[in-house]
């Protein structure tokens, strides 16, 4: 009966501490530097978004490249971020994030405003993010490691 209780009492033990690991995973994750990757975004797009974005004049898709892989997003474990489109003239933009409980969207508050965005996390691994944004353009944006 001891030897039940004992083993019933390890497994529970070592199931709590698998979830609680588990739990953590996705926010130690995201808290780097990530920066937009262009190949990896039309990687992750739908075959008929991507199409309309190879159907662009060459010209016209390499300045959309050049400027979209300048978006950085530094997310820190204190829940704050920054945001930079590496633009000379344009200031970072600061705000906070969290995670949804199931961890699968992050929440993010941006501007003095405080406006709260929802962004469904459709991947996340140490290699890449794809994040696609709730509301406006259904865009899927993969990010990678600045410092991977």
């Amino acid at each position: 009966m001891q030897h039940r209780f004992f083993t019933l009492f390890t497994l529970l033990v070592i199931s709590f501490a698998v979830l609680t690991a588990c739990e953590k995973e996705p926010k130690k994750l995201i808290a780097r530097k990530w920066k937009f990757s262009y190949a990896e975004s039309m990687k992750a797009l739908p075959a008929d978004q991507r199409k309309k974005i190879e159907a662009l004049p060459a010209e016209a898709q390499k300045r959309q490249r050049e400027m979209m892989e300048r978006l950085t997003f530094e997310f820190k474990a204190d829940g704050s971020f920054t945001t930079s489109t590496g633009q000379a003239n344009t200031q970072p933009e600061t705000g906070t994030w969290s995670l949804t409980a199931d961890g699968k969207a992050l929440i993010m508050k941006t501007g003095v405003l405080g406006m709260e965005q929802l962004i469904n996390i459709d991947e996340l691994t140490e290699q890449r993010m794809i994040l696609n944004p709730q509301v406006g353009m259904k865009l899927k944006m993969a990010f990678i490691p600045v410092n991977p």
